[in-house]
């Protein structure tokens, strides 16, 4: 069998504090400190405690040159060997899975122009799950839920930073000029002070067609075209994306749509289509909805959820190994979810949006790799009720 280290390779050192025996023995105590290595896995998210050994023979290794393991000098116990191989960090050339899952895996990282940082960043946090709790499900208890659990905090916690930075740390001068507040009539700014997000929604009232297409069409859809340059077609959406390479898809799963059937769909930006993944019923659509939002509960009385997913290959074939590029794709889903919010308010639904989602449930759904393919974010709208999280904002007249 031959070997060699996996390409994306990084390890911290954490301390561990323990009791010499020895001096314990002589009546004396004292501590002892050791710098244990913990290893970054990639690959399959999480982090490995390493031997002295292990991490020695790691630092020995080669991202690039297969080495044949009978060869290797100073070779781990068989025990971490096989850790150090189940998490990615040594690369076999085993046609068996999951050797050849992990080797594809880490062959895609290489080619994929990730800066190494930005791509440590997104695929160790890939593999954190959501923590939730049981919450209740009836309507009015879950607001109250909520509102009790936010009273909680304050009163246990101390109070956050300021709100806003005072004008004496920013400029030399403290004096400040007052600026006039002036009503205005236009609609776009009535949208942005009325926007709010929705999570409690009436799940027996459904949305229609109608406003489905509006969403996509004036959220993800393509108003605009340009080949300046031949062979490389660029788009215009009603949001902002870096080099104008909308690397952002986005899979609509439909839960209650009037005139058409659950189920996971595709939607082509450019032709306004879509095509249905996977078919399902009311009920499995709701529990695929709590599954790919890490087991929230409101998502699944929306009637539509969009499983936001960003093809880094299109911004990393202009920034390649660009340590802004990742930040880039992240902005991208930030820019189309406040157009999301914008259009449901316009059209009287509810939105809201989460990061908080199941990364393995999506890519495994979707058939993407997770590495030039994966999931971001979701967002959801549906019919709002009167029931709902009202932390007793209210907007003042004069600022619109």
């Amino acid at each position: 069998m031959r070997i060699r280290r996996g390409h994306h390779f990084c390890v911290r050192l954490t301390s561990s504090v323990s009791i010499d025996l020895n001096a314990l023995l002589s009546g004396s105590i004292r501590k002892v400190r050791r710098q244990v290595p913990v290893a970054a896995c990639p690959l399959v998210g999480g982090e490995l405690r390493l031997s002295t050994r292990a991490f020695q023979f790691l630092r020995e290794l080669s991202p690039g040159e297969w080495l044949e393991l009978d060869e290797a000098s100073a070779a781990p116990e068989d025990g971490d060997l096989s850790s150090l191989v189940a998490n990615g960090l040594i690369i076999t050339d085993r046609e068996t899975s999951p050797d050849m899952e992990l080797r594809c895996r880490d062959e895609a990282a290489r080619e994929s122009f990730w800066h190494p940082y930005a791509f440590l960043h997104h695929a160790i946090t890939r593999g954190e799950r959501p923590e939730t709790e049981a919450l209740p499900k009836d309507l009015d208890q879950l607001a109250e839920q909520a509102r009790l659990d936010l009273a909680n905090l304050v009163a246990k916690s101390p109070p956050p930073e300021p709100a806003f930075q005072p004008s004496a740390t920013q400029a030399s001068s403290t004096q400040e000029i007052a600026l006039p507040i002036e009503p205005t009539d236009e609609r776009l700014f009535e949208l942005m002070a009325g926007r709010s997000t929705v999570r409690i929604f009436d799940r027996d009232s459904s949305i229609t067609q109608r406003q489905l297409s509006i969403l996509l069409r004036e959220v993800w859809g393509v108003v605009g075209t340009s080949e300046s340059i031949p062979g490389l077609k660029l788009f215009k959406k009603t949001s902002p994306s870096g080099g104008a390479l909308h690397p952002t898809e986005v899979f609509p799963l439909i839960i209650s749509v009037q005139g058409m059937e659950p189920g996971v769909y595709h939607y082509n930006a450019e032709s306004h289509r879509l095509a249905c993944l996977h078919s399902l019923d009311v009920e499995a659509a709701r529990d695929l909805a709590d599954r790919v939002s890490g087991g929230q509960i409101y998502p699944r009385n929306a009637a539509a959820l969009f499983m936001m997913t960003s093809r880094f290959e299109r911004c990393f074939w202009k920034y390649r190994n660009h340590a802004k590029a990742y930040r880039v794709a992240c902005f991208d889903v930030g820019h189309l979810s406040q157009s999301f919010y914008l259009a449901c308010t316009a059209i009287g639904l509810g939105p809201f949006f989460s990061a908080a989602i199941d990364d393995e449930e999506i890519e495994t759904l979707l058939n993407i790799d997770g590495i030039g393919h994966a999931p971001m974010a979701i967002c959801g709208c549906g019919v709002p009720t009167k029931a709902g999280i009202n932390l007793g904002l209210r907007v003042e007249p004069s600022r619109i």
